[in-house]
């Protein structure tokens, strides 16, 4: 009898206890994000390194722009970038501190980063009915060295992260339960990703393409996946539509953003003439560069552990539409894999190009999907595999916290994607401030410059303030106190503009020699 009672007391605190991590799992996971997110954020941030990147710079600056500018206005979100994060900035990015220690930025990419923590449990939960399998899922997320990294900065990677991993969930969910409301949901998530990164482009295609294959499969009615695919595309595709009619409107070509010669094609097909894309028309080498990428930003054993998982599932799910909507979440690897195979995109790593880092964070990307099938892991019924899982992955996160070598920080600190230009923004401050004399000056080439002066955008003269610059170009003398240009530089606007101005040379003088610009200085008339 006394053995009896032991027995149910301890299966009722055994219940309890249960019941309590899975009433609270969710508040659990929020909790231990929020903290690792403002510890990284402080320690990143006292460093000086979450701004490492000249395109955080470029970011903050061009937000800055729509408030504090010659010419301010929306039209300064501009053709390159696809604008939401610069949107989501504008309600702080106008104070000064927010603007220059790029907390503006910082606090959307941290929100990113405890969501997509969450998203990972959330969806990891749905696809297994397993807290720990959640709880799994999401540390891996949690406890990646590149992304706590990464969510300091004012870069796109970690909003279009959270949009993705929220992606997965709603059509996880909707896979299952079938409900309207769940399909709108990852619309609206899609369609936020095609603003925020091209990889949403493809996400939005994959995953059109998957809903309406899915419920056709499924229930071999035309009409039906006809009626999910119309109500799906609808709202996702409104994001790309609005950056057609952007561009149209601003610019006067809706395919500016793509083939104007601020865009990537231009700046890869500069790379290309230089034999600097080896990945161009390459298959194999683009497949190769990017699995580095993914290796350097993951770390291989969650990749291999991930990549095994989601195998198993397709083979295991006896569901044709489980199996397309898991396809759907590859969509960021074909399409990464696809653009270095165009030219569109660069990625430079030590182990294709030698001792060089450029765009490694692109491999930070596929972590969500490779997150929640690890989680899927833990759940399966083989007893080999679900003990094997988590010392696996705990092995891995200790790799990555005992090494000093956090790839996505090194390509900032080291790599291309950095120009160390605090020397000459402090020159130019201490030169000009106070005072309300114009610097003419390219974005497109020097926007860390900008960045890192302090000085308000209205003493800038460049390619956003239309008219301005066109004449300022033609003839600085009327216009700019200051000129910031590189001698022979064919990338840099005001280099190839202004050399032919008439008499430049007599009336400016060369200030400020640096590795990254020059500077000229408007001669005084007596």
């Amino acid at each position: 009898m006394n053995l009896s009672i032991h027995l149910d007391v301890k299966r009722s605190w055994i219940n309890w206890l249960h019941h309590f991590i899975q009433n609270n799992a969710q508040n659990a996971v929020l909790l231990g994000a929020t903290i690792l997110s403002w510890v990284s954020w402080f320690t990143y941030y006292a460093a000086g390194h979450n701004l490492a990147y000249n395109d955080a710079m470029s970011h903050l600056d061009i937000a800055r722009r729509v408030t504090d500018n010659i010419t301010p206005g929306l039209a300064q979100l501009g053709s390159v970038w696809l604008p939401l994060l610069h949107v989501l900035m504008l309600p702080t990015i106008w104070l000064d501190s927010f603007w220059q220690t790029g907390m503006s930025a910082g606090l959307i990419s941290m929100v990113c980063y405890i969501t997509t923590v969450l998203g990972v449990y959330k969806t990891t939960y749905k696809l297994t009915s397993n807290i720990w399998s959640g709880f799994l899922a999401s540390s891996i997320i949690a406890f990646s060295t590149n992304f706590l990294y990464l969510q300091t900065t004012a870069l796109t990677e970690p909003l279009f992260i959270a949009l993705f991993t929220w992606t997965m969930y709603y059509l996880v969910k909707w896979q299952d339960e079938q409900k309207i409301g769940q399909l709108v949901g990852a619309a609206l998530m899609v369609c936020l990703a095609t603003l925020t990164r091209y990889d949403g482009w493809a996400l939005f295609g994959m995953a059109g393409l998957g809903v309406f294959s899915s419920v056709f499969l499924a229930k071999w009615k035309w009409h039906k996946a006809e009626g999910a695919a119309i109500l799906f595309g609808t709202l996702a595709v409104f994001g790309i539509v609005l950056w057609f009619a952007w561009n149209l409107t601003i610019f006067g070509d809706p395919l500016y953003f793509a083939t104007g010669e601020f865009s990537a094609k231009s700046q890869q097909d500069l790379l290309a003439k230089a034999d600097d894309l080896p990945t161009k028309g390459n298959w194999i080498v683009s497949a190769v560069t990017y699995f580095y990428a993914m290796v350097g930003n993951i770390g291989i054993v969650s990749l291999i552990v991930g990549s095994v998982g989601w195998l198993i599932y397709m083979i295991e799910t006896k569901s044709m539409q489980k199996r397309i909507i898991s396809t759907v979440f590859l969509a960021p690897l074909f399409f990464n894999v696809l653009a270095l195979y165009l030219g569109h995109s660069v990625i430079h790593l030590p182990e294709i190009v030698g001792q060089s880092w450029f765009n490694v964070r692109y491999g930070l990307i596929v972590m969500p999907w490779i997150a929640v099938f690890v989680g899927y892991l833990l759940s399966h019924k083989n007893f080999v595999i679900r003990t094997s899982v988590p010392l696996l992955i705990g092995l891995q996160v200790f790799l990555f916290f005992s090494s000093d070598y956090i790839i996505t920080l090194d390509d900032g600190l080291w790599g291309s994607s950095q120009k160390n230009v605090k020397t000459i923004g402090s020159w130019i401050h201490n030169e000009i401030d106070g005072s309300d004399k114009k610097i003419l000056v390219s974005v497109a080439s020097h926007d860390a410059i900008l960045f890192s002066t302090g000085l308000p955008m209205k003493q800038f003269i460049h390619e956003g303030t239309g008219e301005l610059w066109d004449s300022a170009l033609e003839n600085p003398t009327s216009y700019a106190d200051y000129v910031v240009m590189r001698t022979n530089d064919n990338l840099d606007l005001v280099s190839k503009n202004v050399e032919e101005s008439p008499n430049f040379f007599s009336n400016y003088s060369l200030v400020y020699d640096d590795e990254f610009a020059d500077i000229y200085k408007k001669n005084e008339t007596e």
